[in-house]
């Protein structure tokens, strides 16, 4: 079996709910650095490592067939857990804590609640071997050779889970959370760079080694034995991602992590095309790893999805059986069903895409698609601490958000098996089996029992982590009698119970010398808490801040109610009223329906195929399933059989930001403000070095006009443009010629730029006020649309109501012709009399709260006799 089919057959396991048995395959290959998590700030580097064996190994659970049996379906067909009771599960409980030990020799024989893909052997045992291999897994292990003579671990109140495997962290990156405010962002490089009117969160690198070893420790003490975390350093958990840190009890090749696999990490968005980094991963990159780990499509907007198109093509192809992809929120089903096809998985690391985007990957329509999902933490700026807590995140989102669609199991597998497999290391570690490297996990069931003992479990609930058998933290008196397990190790109060955390054999120094290194002037976080982390990031999505609405984007709070269950901000008309999905930035106006049978896309059963639970096979020639297949389909990524092509440049209407003006290849649209305003370019369009001259400055952005002496000057009519920057640009001023790129945006029937990148020319004329009468330019009037965002002036009008918005108060004016007077940069409270007249007024045109008001940007723009 090859690689490939390994993997393919890993995941196609993992979809039918089967423990898989296959081989280790495949030579090892050189692998690549990861690249750097900011413009100049380079991470660890990897140097020539071999990546290798993608293969499953063996995961049978063993003999599991004494005593009565019991069964659990705790989630969907193919997710079933069978309740084996074996002798064990009779075992009184103890006076006091989970587990008890009994000294023997260097073998280890654990008997406790046995967590296996697919059943829980209750008081079942597991015999480790003193190589830190697991020789026994079932009901009974006390006849294999080595196990009368082993130290015995006996937890009547007890799980026994695989080490719990952190697919995703950045370990150099330590620090304070940062300070949670209401804004989101649409996309990574919003925050990273502070692009299109965001405020930058700063990227807190660590430097020292003793924050790095302290933010393992805090993984260890959460359960977790392995992390993909973009460096690392010796001892604690396993860096999968460097071999030279895998630790003891393991030989396996290296996962390949890419922070930046289109070489962006300057801030690169597109909307369409291609054109990202000359240093981009290419096919060959993904191919050469047995698993490889790229960001992508982090974010909600179509910026963010066209990471994703621009990688599943030719030499550039990067969505593989190899590819475990990281983040990847911007996807829709066609995109997750190539993943599918592929054997692509993918890394989800719910609490920072909740945080920074206000919501997370479509999971649900993952699962559905048949990707398999993997957890990770990210880092603690945005996301998680630990595991555990990422699990509570992801499982809270389940039981709120996402109408249970996963099963406790399910959950659980996330954090093990499946983010083994990720990391192309399921035929070492992730799974309780005979063969299988020791790293294992238990936690107190006394509360809570089976999977939920490991979601729901806090640090204090962390009874034992073992590193190939040898125990790296656990409770005080269970470390203390296993084979030298209170050599090296600190006891340390956690919480008010009494744990020891080997620190001092693992990395040469005491636990205190090590908290107290890291943790000068907080430049990490402590590696545990009692009770929920201060400040932590949150997990309750919410996008209903000043600028939470981007492209028709829903606002919404997240708050349940009777009329809103999922929390999404849609009552009336919801297409998924039990499952959160809310209308993001890339979905242009609509809840997604990928198949338009009104069932929308998370809580579709065959989000691809109209009203039936019998969903059709992939044509991989085929993606949007418009019967058109590639080549010759000029939208492959959407549906549209009729392949209309209305300017002949080879991109079909359907998929083409500018379908009546040719722009072939990756050729960007024709762009002038007289276009915006004509509505001629799709919302969406990206424009680049669009110069215009600032008339106003207004609390969330600037107002800009064509000069009158620019070479394309085409009169005053849709010469003006409001760009939007979120808050006061306290850089811009009236009279400043700017070159502006960004995206076009139709936002309530006002065509704008949407938090573009502007750049200083210098200065120009401003443009003289168009004069017109006041009726010609109100609601509704002949001229409104055309001079929508141009410097306007009326003269000879009388106020006709001071409030025409009674009983509510917007603080606006009507006057003669039914023309709205609006206050949005200056008050009119000195002119709110019925009668009061005005010799000029002057000021914007724009179009707000379904009205056309004029503007005026100061004092000097209003003219009494």
């Amino acid at each position: 079996m090859s690689s490939r089919d390994a993997r393919w057959f890993a995941v196609l396991a993992a979809s039918l709910g089967f423990v898989a048995i296959g081989c280790s395959c495949g030579p090892d290959r050189p692998g690549a650095d990861s690249g750097p998590f900011d413009a100049g700030i380079a991470d660890v580097g990897i140097g020539d490592a071999g990546i290798g064996d993608a293969g499953i190994g063996d995961a049978g659970i063993g003999d599991a067939g004494i005593g009565d049996a019991a069964r659990a379906d705790g989630g969907p067909p193919g997710d079933e857990v069978r309740i084996t009771l074996c002798p064990g599960d009779a075992l009184p409980s103890l006076p006091s804590g989970a587990c008890e030990a009994t000294a023997g020799d260097g073998n280890l024989l654990i008997t406790a609640d046995v967590l296996t893909p697919g059943e829980v052997l209750r008081g079942g045992q597991v015999l480790v071997d003193t190589t830190g291999t697991i020789r026994c897994v079932g009901c009974d292990c006390s006849s294999h050779a080595g196990a009368s003579s082993a130290t015995r671990v006996s937890c009547p109140d007890g799980v026994l889970s695989p080490g719990l495997i952190n697919s995703h962290e950045h370990l150099t990156f330590q620090g304070e959370p940062y300070a949670r405010t209401t804004e989101r962002f649409e996309h990574r490089h919003d925050w990273r760079k502070g692009l299109r009117g965001h405020t930058r969160i700063p990227a807190n690198m660590t430097e020292g080694a003793s924050e790095t070893q302290l933010g393992e420790l805090r993984m260890v003490m959460g359960g977790a034995t392995s992390v993909n975390g973009s460096g690392g350093r010796a001892g604690f958990v396993r860096n999968l991602d460097r071999r030279s840190l895998h630790e003891a009890g393991f030989t396996q090749p290296e996962v390949l992590y890419q922070t930046f696999p289109l070489d962006d990490s300057g801030g690169t968005l597109r909307a369409s095309g291609c054109d990202y980094g000359s240093g981009r991963d290419t096919a060959a990159t993904a191919t050469s790893a047995d698993s490889y780990t790229p960001h992508m499509a982090e974010g909600i907007d179509r910026e963010a999805r066209n990471e994703f198109l621009c990688s599943h093509e030719g030499a550039t192809d990067l969505i593989q059986d190899q590819t475990a992809l990281i983040h990847g929120v911007a996807l829709l089903p066609v995109d997750m069903q190539q993943m599918a096809s592929a054997g692509t998985m993918l890394i989800w690391s719910p609490r920072t895409n909740v945080t920074l985007y206000g919501e997370t990957a479509r999971v649900t329509e993952y699962d559905r698609m048949g990707v398999s999902i993997a957890l990770g933490t990210d880092w603690v700026s945005t996301g998680s601490m630990n595991m555990l807590r990422e699990l509570q995140c992801a499982d809270e989102l389940n039981a709120t958000y996402f109408d249970h669609h996963f099963s406790d199991q399910a959950l659980w597998l996330m954090a093990t098996r499946n983010a083994a497999a990720a990391m192309a290391m399921d035929d070492v570690i992730g799974t309780i089996a005979e063969g299988l490297v020791a790293d294992l996990a238990i936690f107190d069931a006394r509360v809570h029992v089976d999977h939920r003992a490991v979601i729901d479990a806090a640090n204090t609930d962390v009874v034992l982590v073992l590193r190939a058998g040898a125990p790296l933290y656990g409770d005080a008196a269970l470390v203390e009698a296993l084979p030298n397990g209170g050599a090296g190790c600190d006891q340390i109060d956690v919480c008010g119970t009494a744990k020891r955390a080997c620190v001092m054999r693992e990395i040469g120094v005491t636990y205190q010398a090590l908290y107290d290194g890291a943790m000068a002037g907080r430049r990490a976080q402590p590696p545990f808490v009692c009770g929920t982390p201060a400040n932590e990031p949150s997990c309750r999505p919410e996008r209903d801040g000043a600028s939470a609405s981007v492209l028709g984007s829903t606002v919404y709070s997240g708050l349940v109610s009777a009329s809103d269950p999922d929390g999404d901000g849609i009552e009336a008309g919801d297409n998924c009223p039990s499952v959160f999905n809310p209308i993001r930035p890339l979905d242009m106006g609509a809840q997604a329906d990928a198949d338009g049978d009104g069932v929308g896309d998370a809580c579709d059963p065959c989000p691809l195929d109209p009203g039936t639970t019998d969903c059709t096979s992939f044509d991989p020639l085929d993606p949007d399933r418009d019967g058109v297949r590639e080549p010759m389909d000029n939208c492959p990524t959407v549906a549209n059989p009729d392949q209309r092509d209305t300017d002949g440049d080879g991109k079909g209407d359907a998929c083409d930001p500018c379908p009546s003006v040719p722009n072939p290849g990756a050729m960007s649209c024709p762009a002038s403000i007289y276009r915006i305003k004509r509505g001629e370019l799709a919302s969406g369009s990206m424009v680049s070095d669009l110069r215009g001259v600032v008339t106003a400055i207004v609390p969330t952005g600037f107002l800009m006009q064509v000069p009158t002496d620019a070479s394309d000057y085409d009169g005053p009519d849709f010469s003006g443009v409001f760009v939007f920057t979120s808050s006061r640009p306290s850089d811009r001023s009236i009279g400043e010629l700017v070159s502006v790129t960004g995206p076009v945006t139709l936002y309530f029937d006002e065509w704008e730029l949407n938090r573009p990148a502007v750049a200083s020319l210098g200065t120009a004329s401003v443009p003289p006020p168009v004069v017109v009468t006041p009726d010609l330019i109100a609601t509704g009037g002949a001229r409104a649309t055309a001079l929508e965002g141009v410097l306007v002036q009326v003269d000879g009008v009388a106020v006709t109501s001071a409030n025409p918005d009674a009983p509510s108060d917007y603080g606006e004016l009507a006057v003669t012709g039914g023309l709205r007077v609006d206050d949005w940069m200056i008050s009119l409270a000195p002119y709110r009399t019925v009668g009061t007249t005005f010799t000029t007024l002057i000021g914007v045109l724009s179009y707000r709260n379904a009205n056309s008001k004029l503007s005026p940007r100061s004092a000097a723009d209003i003219v009494s006799p």
